[in-house]
């Protein structure tokens, strides 16, 4: 049989279930708190890389791909269609000045030769005949006009007897009319034998002329087919060691085509080349470090090449030391152009979080938790940049890639 709970028991139960949610209540609020502090996230220094801001020179330069060229080396092309008929001296070969390289068909240059000089011969042929029917043309109408001169001598003569005879009325108005007549038409005569003499000169004279300009250009025909016929025989320009050649017997050559390169390998300078998005701050002059291996040579830029190919341009680098015993011939180099430099600043080593941005976010690190960090830069190169705002010397932040912690605030580091 049920028996009522007494006041004092339900007294009891109310505070004992009172006790317990409380309890329950501060046990959940630490597990939530312990919960919180273990899935807060943080960083593993051994997972991250870190820099020092340190306080010295900066040097803001332009990195650059580059190979080692001879400094002198010179090139032998082509100077008619042939083809290779013979390699006589391999690549890497020492040559002298004169030095046969490579053999060329030269045959049908040859005949071009002699078909020339065919033409040539019947040219000055031609000319000479030219210069003789000019000489007796013109002889003659000399002749011709001799003859008309004794005959106007003459005329004159009658014509002065019968004006004498006139006056005595010994000969008639028609007779000395017509003595008049035949001195004049004899003098008429003259003047044009004169004047053919002289077209007749000047038109064989341009005969003449026009043939002498074909016979020039004849000469100059043959003067150039015998020196393209003298290349036949590819010979060295110079000292020094065959770098290239065309060397398979057989190939077709055309004029302009390159078939030799004779260096001296003794000097070098370096061809680099840089992304066109650089032009501006390059110049010729700038100082520059090639860097071989380890080891660092100092340079400066001669010349900057016009031409851009595939968004690159190319840079001429002469070597304070072109004679170096690191050097060789096509060794590929890395270059740095020195564009700045600031003696006394704050900076720290580049990295994937340093953008190309002047103003920035980096993570600096400090009493072991890493905070976002507005920064402005100045100048770089490719392994420090200048720190102008937001850090001082000893702070330690971030430089490899944030991209996994870029959205959050803070983050312990351990």
């Amino acid at each position: 049989m049920d028996r009522p709970i007494s006041p004092t028991r339900q007294t009891q139960d109310r505070r004992r279930r009172m006790r317990l949610a409380v309890g329950i209540t501060v046990v959940g609020i630490i597990a939530l708190l312990a919960l919180r502090s273990w899935i807060r996230p943080s960083l593993d220094r051994e997972e991250i890389r870190t820099a020092i801001v340190e306080r010295g020179e900066v040097v803001a330069s332009i990195s650059a791909a580059g190979v080692v060229v001879p400094m002198e080396e010179q090139v032998v092309s082509a100077l008619f269609p042939s083809e290779v008929m013979a390699v006589i001296a391999g690549v890497g070969s020492t040559v002298e000045t004169g030095q046969p390289i490579l053999g060329l068909d030269g045959r049908q240059l040859e005949l071009e030769l002699a078909d020339l000089e065919e033409q040539l011969a019947l040219k000055e042929n031609l000319r000479r005949g030219e210069r003789l029917a000019l000489q007796e043309s013109l002889g003659g109408l000399q002749s011709r006009h001799e003859l008309l001169a004794i005959d106007l001598k003459s005329r004159q003569a009658r014509l002065n007897r019968f004006e004498t005879l006139a006056r005595d009325g010994a000969v008639s108005k028609d007779q000395l009319f017509e003595a008049q007549l035949d001195v004049t038409r004899t003098s008429v005569e003259m003047q044009q034998l004169e004047r053919s003499m002289v077209h007749a000169e000047a038109a064989a004279d341009t005969q003449l002329e026009r043939i002498d300009l074909e016979t020039s250009i004849l000469r100059h025909q043959v003067t150039e087919r015998r020196r393209q016929l003298e290349t036949a025989t590819v010979t060295a320009p110079r000292d020094g060691v065959v770098t290239w050649l065309l060397d398979e017997v057989g190939t077709r050559v055309v004029p302009g085509m390159a078939l030799v390169r004779v260096a001296d390998l003794s000097t070098f300078r370096v061809e680099a080349q840089v992304s066109d998005f650089y032009a501006s701050r390059l110049e010729p002059g700038l100082p520059a470090v090639v860097r071989v291996g380890e080891d660092r040579l100092d340079a400066e830029v001669a010349a900057i090449l016009p031409t851009i190919e595939g968004g690159q341009i190319t840079l001429q680098i002469d070597l304070a030391d072109p004679q170096s015993d690191l050097l060789r011939s096509r060794l590929r180099v890395d270059v740095e152009v020195v564009t700045g430099r600031v003696a006394d600043a704050l900076s720290l080593k580049n990295g994937p979080a340093i953008g190309s941005n002047v103003s920035q976010t980096i993570f600096k690190i400090a009493d072991g938790v890493a905070r976002r960090t507005d920064v402005v830069l100045g100048i770089s190169s490719r392994h420090r940049v200048q720190v102008l705002e937001g850090l001082e010397e000893g702070d330690e932040v971030i430089i490899s890639d944030p991209r996994h912690i870029e959205h959050l605030e803070s983050i312990r580091v351990k």
